[in-house]
C-alpha cells in the first residue's frame, strides 16, 4: 500500500521569472506537492514520516531564492526532499503555477510546470 502526503496550492510570493520585472516586483505562485511513501515503512510516529510543516518550510525557503525559471525552483524543491532520506520514499510530484503573467496579451487562469520523480518500485 502507498500513502501520499500532500500540500495543495501553498501560496508564496517569489522573485522568479525570465523577465527582469518579474524578479524585481515578484509574482504569486501556487505550489502543490505530493510525496508518495511505501506504507509498510511508516509507523504511528511522526519521526518516521514527512510532516506538513517541514514540507511547507522547504517550499517557502526555496521560493525566496531569486531565479529565472520555475523548472529550477521545482528541481530545488525535489532535491531538498530527496536529501531528507524519507523512509519508503517512492515518488514526488510537484506543480508550480504562476497566478498572473506580467507580460501583456497572455490570458489564462494559470501558467506553470509539473515535475515528477520516482525513487522506488
Amino acid at each position: 500500500m502507498l500513502t501520499t502526503i500532500f500540500i495543495d496550492q501553498q501560496l508564496v510570493h517569489s522573485n522568479i521569472g525570465y523577465f527582469e520585472i518579474e524578479r524585481l516586483v515578484g509574482v504569486e505562485l501556487a505550489i502543490s506537492v505530493r510525496v508518495t511513501l511505501k506504507s509498510s515503512e511508516l509507523s504511528d510516529d511522526l519521526i518516521n514520516s514527512l510532516d506538513y510543516s517541514t514540507l511547507s518550510k522547504i517550499i517557502a525557503a526555496e521560493s525566496k531564492k531569486s531565479m529565472e525559471l520555475l523548472e529550477t525552483l521545482g528541481e530545488n524543491i525535489l532535491n531538498r526532499l530527496e536529501q531528507m532520506g524519507i523512509a519508503g520514499h517512492q515518488s514526488t510530484w510537484l506543480k508550480i503555477e504562476k497566478k498572473q503573467m506580467l507580460q501583456s496579451g497572455l490570458q489564462a487562469k494559470g501558467f506553470g510546470i509539473e515535475l515528477s520523480k520516482s525513487y522506488g518500485q
